[in-house]
């Protein structure tokens, strides 16, 4: 379950998302090194990501787990806050909207996983309730303190051009009783200054504390 959207689904001909992946036994994975990678990476006229990659390689299910509506007024919302230039009166106004957008785009993420998941299971496509969602770090503060309060609290900002009411719900992944690990790659753990930033220091501090009985992070 990627964030994002990397494919029409008019141009595939599938119903959802970005759904399939070559067959187990197909064919033999291309290489992967990093000097493949990093010309893959570097060519601006192509979109790729790291779902793409894996989706071309290996017989990955992926399936869309963003809210189209809220993931387009985000895009919106950057493009506006690009705009602001000098104006800071602006530009606070903007980036709080904002922020406010940007964590009910992961919360309706969150929300959608459950469903997703029981929908593969059903179908057969998954052995079982388990999957990936591959999110960006700035993110993870959120999920995680949704996890340990076991619901979503979202405020509307103080002031806003446009309409934001505040959003409260029980998360759907302690409801339908899942339990959930959050896995960083061990260069971004590492990385004091990324964590700094993305409001990550002391959490991954107290996950490496072992009397610590709240949502962890770990390092691979």
């Amino acid at each position: 379950m990627p964030e994002g959207f990397f494919k029409s689904p008019q141009r595939t001909g599938q119903k959802t998302g970005i759904r399939g992946g070559s067959k187990k036994g197909d064919r033999e994975p291309e290489s992967l090194d990093l000097k493949v990678l990093e010309k893959r990476l570097d060519d601006s006229k192509t979109f790729i990501n790291a779902e793409m990659l894996l989706k071309e390689n290996y017989p990955l299910c992926l399936e869309q787990v963003e809210d189209g509506l809220l993931y387009n007024v985000v895009r919106g919302g950057i493009q506006k806050l690009v705009n602001c230039g000098d104006n800071s009166g602006e530009y606070l106004v903007v980036k709080s909207e904002l922020d406010y957008l940007q964590d009910r785009r992961t919360a309706a993420m969150l929300q959608k996983v459950p469903d997703i998941i029981q929908g593969e299971f059903n179908r057969g496509n998954i052995q079982d309730r388990k999957a990936f969602l591959t999110i960006g770090l700035n993110h993870i503060s959120n999920i995680i303190r949704y996890l340990n309060e076991k619901r979503i609290t979202i405020s509307s900002p103080p002031f806003a051009s446009i309409p934001c009411e505040d959003y409260n719900a029980e998360l759907n992944l302690a409801k339908e009783n899942f339990g959930v690990f959050i896995v960083l790659p061990r260069t971004l753990l590492e990385d004091q200054q990324a964590l700094r930033i993305n409001g990550l220091g002391k959490m991954v501090m107290d996950s490496r504390n072992p009397s610590s009985t709240e949502a962890s992070v770990s390092s691979r």
